[in-house]
């Protein structure tokens, strides 16, 4: 995938658990890391540290205008593009 937007609330597995999987899973087999913005409510910097934490590029606050999304996607691009060692596994 280019790019993966994640909802943090999810039925069967929040987003900060999806995403720590995903990340586990592109460092166990040395792949690149795939960008993915985190939609949510919870814009308090303390969601935002945990969504970080567990692997988020970037935060997009709900209600979702295009304007905003986009704005998100572009931030989610820029933070792997501009760290190299993010872009693939160690």
């Amino acid at each position: 995938f280019d790019l993966i937007i994640m909802d943090v609330n999810m039925p069967v597995m929040d987003g900060l658990t999806a995403i720590s999987r995903i990340r586990t899973r592109e460092a166990e087999r040395g792949l690149a890391r795939t960008p993915i913005v985190m939609l949510t409510a919870n814009t308090t910097s303390a969601h935002q540290e945990r969504a970080m934490l567990a692997g988020a590029d970037a935060l997009v606050a709900k209600p979702v205008t295009l304007e905003i999304l986009l704005d998100g996607v572009r931030q989610g691009l820029a933070a792997v593009e501009s760290c190299p060692q993010r872009t693939a596994a160690a």
